[in-house]
């Protein structure tokens, strides 16, 4: 992700997962629905995203895919 957005591609990236078993359930085992905010952010910051950055992923890209 890092080296994607360092080539000129934030604006183009979007973050997903799925939740479709209950194995995949926190209370079974599985990341759950927060698996995003638990693991990979703290993932990226830690590979040089900020917070901006970050919030283009999760919020504006997806806002502008979905209009």
């Amino acid at each position: 992700m890092a080296t994607l957005i360092d080539q000129g591609f934030l604006d183009q990236l979007l973050i997903s997962h799925d939740v479709c078993t209950k194995a995949q359930l926190r209370s079974y085992g599985g990341g759950g629905y927060t698996h995003i905010t638990r693991m990979i952010e703290p993932a990226l910051e830690e590979a040089g995203l900020t917070i901006k950055e970050i919030t283009s992923l999760r919020v504006d890209n997806p806002a502008r895919a979905l209009a």
